[in-house]
Order: C-alpha cells, then sequence, then structure tokens
C-alpha cells in the first residue's frame, strides 16, 4: 500500500510540473488534438516508469488512475494557458488603452458584417479574455466557432489524451507478460519407465 501511494504522488508531482511548463508554451506548439494526445502519451510513459520503480503492478486500476491524472494534467495546461493570455492582456492594454475603444467601435459596427464579427470575437478574446473565450480564440483559425463548440470540442481532446495516457501505461505490461506453453506433464515419467525399461535385460 505504501509502494501504491509513493507512486501515486511522483505521478502525480510529475504531470502537474509538467503541466504548468506546457501552458506556457506558444500556441502554435500546442495543435489541436496532437498535443493532448502527446501529453496523454507522455504521462501514461512517465506513470508506468514510476510504477515499474517503486513495484507497483501496472493495472487496470492503475491505468485508471493515470487517465485521470492526465485529465487533471490537460485541464491545469488549459488553465495556466489562460492566465497566460490575461496577463498578456493587461499588458497590451496598459501600452496601447486606445484598443479598448477600438473594440467597442468594432462591437457596434459587426451587426450586417460577418467579417466584423468575427474580428471583434477575436479582439475581445484578445483584450478582455474569459475561460469560454480562450476556448474559442484556440479555433480562430478555422473560423469564429460559437459555444458550446469550443468546450466540447476542448472536453473530447482531454479524453482522447486520457485514453491516451492509459493505453501507455498498459502497453508495457501487455508487453511483458509471459507466454504461458503447456507442460508435458508425462514428461519425467515416460523417462521413469525408460529407465526402469532400460535397467532389465
Amino acid at each position: 500500500m505504501h509502494s501504491h501511494l509513493r507512486w501515486l504522488a511522483a505521478t502525480g508531482l510529475a504531470v502537474w510540473g509538467v503541466s504548468a511548463l506546457a501552458g506556457h508554451l506558444p500556441a502554435r506548439v500546442r495543435l489541436l488534438l496532437l498535443f493532448a494526445i502527446g501529453f496523454g502519451l507522455l504521462a501514461g510513459w512517465g506513470s508506468g516508469v514510476l510504477a515499474d520503480e517503486f513495484g507497483v503492478r501496472r493495472s487496470r486500476r492503475g491505468a485508471a488512475i493515470t487517465a485521470a491524472l492526465a485529465v487533471a494534467g490537460l485541464a491545469n495546461v488549459a488553465v495556466s494557458a489562460y492566465r497566460q493570455s490575461q496577463e498578456d492582456a493587461r499588458a497590451t492594454i496598459d501600452r496601447d488603452p486606445q484598443q479598448l475603444t477600438a473594440l467597442r467601435v468594432l462591437e457596434g459596427a459587426m451587426e450586417d458584417d460577418p467579417e466584423l464579427r468575427r474580428r471583434y470575437h477575436e479582439e475581445r478574446a484578445r483584450l478582455q479574455p474569459s475561460f469560454p473565450g480562450y476556448l474559442s480564440r484556440r479555433l480562430l483559425a478555422f473560423g469564429y466557432v460559437a459555444p458550446p463548440w469550443p468546450a466540447v470540442i476542448w472536453s473530447a481532446e482531454v479524453l482522447s489524451g486520457a485514453a491516451a495516457a492509459a493505453w501507455m501505461f498498459r502497453r508495457e505490461a501487455r508487453r511483458r507478460t509471459p507466454d504461458v506453453s503447456p507442460v508435458n506433464s508425462g514428461g519425467p515419467e515416460t523417462l521413469t519407465s525408460d529407465s526402469s525399461l532400460d535397467s532389465h535385460p
């Protein structure tokens, strides 16, 4: 039991530390879906290495715990990136407060123009970030995506990362499972009988 707690604590700290660093990576590095899957694979691999180190069996329960830690880690990536966007917005406004005035003008002119509407949502996510706005901004390369779809897409990414973590954790366990071949139970007896036969003329 003690080894399981040490494994859980070590894995949780490792996933949390990596996720905090990943939240400060450039947005172009955190590619949609691919980043989440890569993060999950890394979390599953690290969790498996630590399980071997602490003598913990790579069970389905361990895979489920690893998946849950990957979910927490990816959520922390999103929160860290969102907080970074808030800091960037404050710095931008401090440098040029007139951008907020331009945003209000854009809001009044966007109603009948889809392009202006897209630009407004992009600028609002940049200057007045909210967490839903952060999720929407991640998808602006594909155009403006209205709620709740940004949250749905992000949730699908997180679940994909969790599945990748569980798969990687169990992958090495399946590879190490020994092949059990049937034992010829009559072998030793056959040898004994053959030897006894050979002992008689």
